[in-house]
């Protein structure tokens, strides 16, 4: 126990000496997957244009790894899409976002205006591994709608998205999924989101990061990432 405690405070102290001690700032930064595949990347080549001096070091994962190294001070802060501990961290909201029904457009859902939530899960749902922020978004959905998540069978379990994307394109399945995922693919006709009849299932994105943190750098991050939300 107290080895990992001198371990984490090590980091922390190298971080801290190099970054008063150099010109060029480096910070490592957390993001799960829908965030880091799809929403921070474009932040981050406006924040290295405006500011380059300063590196950003983008660790991708799910919801469970980022928030483990964060605990164990891995990385400064983390933007997150799954639900957290708020006892735990210090958190700040970023923006909102939607959970939909992906669909092939040959898919015969395509032909409906909305489908049934029990038409979902029983056919070819594919979804992302347990540890998912996405995934854990949509359980919590069928529970509190009284489904017995014991009982539900998926048809297809993976862990990364682009593979999730491709085989819902190819009608092979089809997928719950953020909007900010398939946002290239619906513009080009390739994917469908389809209503699920009276569901919406919307969540937060944000910032989290612990006491003793760097602070300075992560308002001022959080107030740069608000303001290209804005213009964006």
């Amino acid at each position: 126990k107290y080895a990992k405690e001198l371990d984490v405070l090590y980091r922390s102290l190298e971080t801290d000496v190099r970054n008063t001690s150099e010109n060029r700032k480096v910070y490592n930064v957390g993001a799960t997957m829908t965030i880091g595949g799809y929403v921070l990347p474009y932040i981050l080549g406006e924040y290295k244009a405006v500011y380059k001096n300063t590196d950003i070091l983008l660790q991708v994962n799910n919801t469970e790894e980022i928030i483990s190294k964060l605990l164990n001070r891995y990385i400064h802060f983390a933007l997150v899409e799954g639900p957290f501990n708020k006892n735990k961290f210090n958190y700040r909201k970023f923006k909102d976002d939607e959970l939909v029904l992906a669909v092939s457009a040959k898919h015969e859902f395509c032909k409906r205006e909305s489908v049934e939530l029990e038409e979902v899960i029983s056919g070819r749902l594919i979804l992302r591994e347990k540890g998912s922020g996405t995934r854990k978004i949509f359980e919590n959905k069928l529970v509190e709608l009284g489904y017995d998540l014991e009982n539900m069978k998926t048809y297809m379990e993976i862990g990364d998205i682009s593979a999730i994307k491709s085989l819902v394109e190819s009608n092979l399945g089809y997928t719950i999924i953020s909007r900010e995922a398939i946002k290239r693919e619906v513009e080009l006709g390739v994917i469908k989101i389809v209503p699920i009849r009276d569901i919406r299932i919307l969540r937060e994105f944000n910032f989290i990061y612990l006491d003793g943190s760097e602070e300075e750098f992560i308002d001022y991050f959080i107030s740069f990432c608000n303001e290209f939300r804005k213009l964006s």
